[in-house]
């Protein structure tokens, strides 16, 4: 049998299937379908067996492979992440894992990449900032608009978005791609999620050396091993060191920090990822402030922004009594001259709390 008899076999199953997506409503299916066969059509490949073709109902302005474009992002996808405005603060290991896949990627390599690590670390950041950097869009998932409760929709949305960042040329982002398997919990349906989960592998499999996919997640011991052996390069972030955080604020903060601040500031924020970071200084008091009023008010604002894992040991600093406070700082090598400055004491009263008299005992 010839192969344009086997393919005239198949059009009625094409057409079948064009008709099933119209009368779902999906035209962009339907669209698709229609482009084929018309193109198989023009080509000689199959002949027309019914008086109307489905590409009089979907002219095509150009050839298959340039399809007319959505002219608005699809529902199963979110706007293009913008890029921000500076590169994002990274420690050496994950700094060289992003040169790494640059170089790879102007060889002409379309690698996935997966960013794990805490929330607030900048694992989004630096995918924005990575996608502006190879010159494409970044998409990410839509999560409400993919999971459906009918048998098979979500699945049907997974492939549809992955075919819309195709033809946009862009990057799909799963952000958060724990949360296809903590769906499962909400589904109450195991079979249904095993087949959404199947659905996304087979999908990054095809889009291998077509589309590069980034994901993230907080949870990635969660995340399906399957899943990350897709990926080519898997970046750990970390919450940010001593000099990571100094080299954050300083980027943040357009104005002189005193030393004393910048000293304090640093060894009270052990624990707190960039966005922490981020929330304490949109709240933070004048830094013209002398001394003795900045630091009362400095503690009252850290207490009230730190994150659940630090907010007891800061809490516990910040109502301990003043010679406490001032011991602390002189370990931390704040000069004793602005330790008597910061409590407003003498310089002989100083030296007996450093001695650790209990006199003049001054709760901040």
């Amino acid at each position: 049998m010839s192969l344009k008899s086997h393919n005239q076999e198949a059009t009625p199953y094409v057409e079948a299937l064009i008709r099933l997506a119209e009368e779902e409503g999906d035209v962009k299916s339907a669209k698709k379908l229609a482009a084929i066969l018309e193109d198989a059509r023009k080509r000689g490949f199959v002949g027309s067996n019914s008086s109307s073709s489905p590409g009089d109902r979907y002219p095509m302005t150009t050839s298959s492979a340039t399809m007319e474009m959505p002219v608005s992002i699809s529902k199963f996808l979110e706007d293009s992440l913008p890029a921000p405005p500076e590169r994002p603060t990274l420690d050496a290991s994950v700094s060289q894992g992003i040169r790494d896949y640059i170089f790879h990627a102007s060889h002409g390599l379309k690698e996935n990449i997966f960013f794990v690590g805490p929330s607030g670390t900048g694992k989004t950041l630096t995918a924005a900032w990575l996608a502006a950097q190879l010159e494409k869009p970044l998409y990410r998932l839509a999560y409400p608009r993919v999971f459906d409760s009918y048998l098979g929709r979500t699945a049907r949305n997974l492939v549809a978005a992955f075919e819309e960042v195709k033809l946009l040329g862009g990057i799909l982002f799963i952000d958060e791609v724990d949360a296809i398997l903590r769906s499962r919990e909400l589904t109450g349906d195991h079979g249904e999620m095993q087949r959404t989960v199947n659905v996304l592998l087979m999908e990054i499999d095809r889009a291998r050396d077509e589309l590069p996919i980034f994901a993230a997640t907080n949870l990635f011991h969660k995340v399906d091993t399957a899943v990350a052996r897709r990926f080519h390069l898997i970046l750990h972030f970390n919450l940010p060191s001593d000099f990571l955080r100094e080299h954050y604020v300083r980027l943040k903060v357009k104005q002189y920090i005193p030393s004393y601040l910048m000293t304090s500031l640093i060894r009270l924020t052990e624990g707190f990822s960039y966005a922490d970071l981020e929330k304490l200084l949109g709240c933070m008091p004048d830094f013209d402030l002398p001394p003795t009023a900045f630091w009362p008010e400095f503690l009252r604002v850290l207490s009230q922004t730190s994150p659940p894992a630090t907010a007891q040991s800061i809490s516990e600093f910040a109502h301990s009594p003043s010679p406490i406070q001032a011991r602390k700082l002189i370990e931390w090598g704040v000069e004793k001259q602005v330790v008597t400055q910061m409590f407003g004491i003498s310089s002989a009263l100083l030296t007996k709390w450093i001695q650790g008299e209990k006199l003049e005992v001054v709760h901040g």
